[in-house]
């Protein structure tokens, strides 16, 4: 069985073409309540090439 995070769904979710872009998603998560580091942030950002 694999386990992937929810950030690792999103950035799958945008090299599929299935979203834009990554930022608005990880900050949707941010303001329903999920906490995210800003070094998660910043790698979730990097591997997405934002």
């Amino acid at each position: 069985m694999i386990t992937i995070g929810t950030g690792r769904l999103i950035i799958l979710a945008k090299q599929r073409g299935l979203i834009s872009s990554v930022s608005p998603r990880i900050q949707a998560l941010q303001d329903a309540g999920l906490w995210l580091s800003d070094n998660l942030v910043n790698l979730l950002l990097s591997q997405a090439g934002e």
